[in-house]
Parts: C-alpha cells; structure tokens; sequence
C-alpha cells in the first residue's frame, strides 16, 4: 500500500466524506448506515457512531466493515430508510453495496467513548484500493444553500437568514475545516 493512499484516492485531512457505513450483525447478517468517515493521516479513517446504534453494537461484535462510497440518491434513500439493498460479499467475507462505485474494508483499531458517541479509528484491510472512489463531501452544496439564503435576505429577514447561514458556517467547521468553503460562507455572516 502507498505512504498515504487515502490522500491519493483524493481525501483532504479532517473533512467528513459520507459514506455507508456496512456491518454483520450477531447472526452475520449485514447492516447498513449513513456515516460520515474521515482520515487525520492520509492511511485510516475515523468515524463517529453513537453508541445506542446497530452499527455500534455491530462493530463491537464483528470489528470488521465496508465503508462503501456513492453519489446514488436511491441508494442513500434505501440506505437510510432501511429498504431492500443488494450486497455482495468481497474477499474478506465482508458484504458491501452491490450498486455502491467503490467500497474500502476496514478492520476497527481503536474505540473512544465520549458521551452518548464512540470515534471509531480504523485501518483498511485492501492491499489494493479502488483507483477512484466517489467522494461525496456536504461542503460545496452547503455554500450554495448559504448564497441562496442570502439572496433571500430581504424576503425571510436578516436575523433568520443570519441564524441560518451561522448554523451553515458551523457545519462546514466540521465537516470542511479550513477550506475556501467555510471562508466563503464566513464572509456572508460578516456582512449581515
């Protein structure tokens, strides 16, 4: 594996890409959740799942998955409310989404609890990685949901489209940290 393969597969340091996240539950059957990951090094990712969540349990039982990786609104819909999704299984006996662009497996290294969540800190199992993945990252869609609330600052008020875009700002703090993102919805809250 490279020095830094996720870097090279396009991962920027400490943003959250979304992913869906599969697990084996305690009768192997595979489990599927929406999960933000992301890599503090270039070589694992992180993850944040609460604590009272299947996919919590799940890992504590079997601390292997599949970060699976998709523009695929459909997929993200059947994922997140629970309908019927198509897994193969790969050569780690490990299920990942059939109709997903690329998947990672991961084996879990480390758990920290903090509160009612867990970070999880993972390392990746595949000697070799995909070429390219789909890496979805909330930040570009956010700034432009920031401009449109601007442009509507006469109609919704200021105050209202001054919370909003805040609350805009903090999410990209998360999700995007230090990026021309943060910068540019940053610059709209100032002049509100």
């Amino acid at each position: 594996m490279a020095t830094k393969p996720l870097s090279r597969l396009g991962f920027v340091v400490k943003w959250v890409y979304e992913t869906l996240l599969v697990t084996l539950d305690s009768h192997r059957m595979p489990h599927c959740a929406g999960v933000g990951c992301w890599t503090e090094d270039g070589v694992r990712l992180w993850f944040r799942l609460y604590t009272s969540s299947h996919s919590f349990k799940n890992l504590n039982q079997h601390p292997k998955a599949t970060i699976n990786f998709t523009y695929n609104p459909k997929l993200w819909t059947n994922a997140i409310l629970g309908m019927a999704l198509s897994y193969t299984t790969n050569k780690f006996g490990l299920p990942y989404l059939t109709q997903a662009q690329s998947h990672i497996s991961i084996r879990v290294e480390d758990i920290r609890k903090e509160d009612k969540v867990a970070i999880f800190t993972s390392s990746i199992l595949d000697k070799t990685l995909p070429l390219t993945i789909a890496l979805y990252n909330r930040a570009p869609a956010l700034v432009i949901e920031a401009l449109i609330l601007y442009s509507r600052r006469n109609l919704l008020g200021k105050k209202v489209v001054k919370e909003r875009i805040h609350q805009i700002y903090l999410t990209l703090g998360r999700i995007a940290p230090n990026s021309i993102y943060k910068t540019q919805v940053e610059k709209r809250v100032s002049v509100l």
